[in-house]
């Protein structure tokens, strides 16, 4: 009976604890700050293919072929590094015939016409001012796809860096703003965690002048970097 006693006590005393422990875990302050730094990108990413057709595949390839290589001759006497060149898509494939509908209502089935090779490259330029240049010299050697120009940084980190002291920055002028109105005095950072934060090297539209002979102007902009931190601070009683 006492040793019963005994351990209906312990378990009392245990779960007590942990309940004092859940309470104190989820007392303080609770903040999301965001620091955000806008850079000036340094280098463009072109994304240039040829599209061609033929009767056979083996045709269309064949067509595709040398607008490519033309392609990759322009691109290296740009200066522009082995490296900073990729195949980023190679596709063959059928065109199919749009047959109109019967009179009764029936649509014939599709049938293959041709086929289309669509080959592209992927092109760093680490000097921008080069970017747009080179887009009018692509299209001449050959390309007929310009799907994308979008900007990037050569080196990330010393911005993400940059973002990440902001937010802490932040997140201690808040915690502090939010005790003082609150009428509390803050205690010390209990917790903090990198969150997602909404991703600023998103893909950003070139420019294009079509008038008469003006050259392509692409339009870096700027990039906008952020870090999303969540602090937990004491508040003392």
């Amino acid at each position: 009976m006492k040793r019963l006693l005994a351990l209906g006590l312990l378990l009392f005393s245990t779960q007590a604890a942990l309940a004092q422990a859940g309470e104190a875990t989820h007392q303080g302050l609770s903040i999301v700050s965001t620091g955000r730094v806008q850079v000036a990108p340094d280098i463009a990413i072109i994304d240039a293919g040829v599209v061609t057709e033929g009767k056979t595949a083996e045709e269309a390839l064949a067509k595709n072929r040398p607008a490519m290589n033309r392609m990759r001759e322009t691109v290296t006497q740009y200066g522009i590094a082995p490296g900073d060149m990729a195949t980023s898509q190679l596709r063959i494939g059928p065109k199919f015939s749009a047959p109109a509908a019967l009179p009764s209502g029936i649509r014939p089935p599709r049938e293959i016409i041709g086929y289309e090779a669509q080959t592209a490259l992927t092109i760093t330029v680490r000097d921008i001012g080069k970017a747009g240049a080179l887009v009018d010299t692509l299209v001449k050697s050959g390309s007929n796809s310009i799907s994308n120009v979008r900007f990037g940084l050569t080196d990330p980190a010393t911005a993400k860096n940059l973002s990440r002291r902001k937010a802490a920055q932040d997140a201690r002028a808040m915690a502090t703003l939010y005790a003082e109105s609150l009428g509390v005095q803050l205690g010390d950072l209990v917790s903090a965690n990198e969150v997602d934060a909404p991703h600023g090297e998103a893909d950003l539209p070139s420019r294009r002048k079509v008038s008469g002979e003006m050259p392509t102007v692409v339009e870096p902009g700027e990039i906008e970097v952020a870090t999303s931190l969540k602090t937990i601070w004491q508040i003392k009683k």
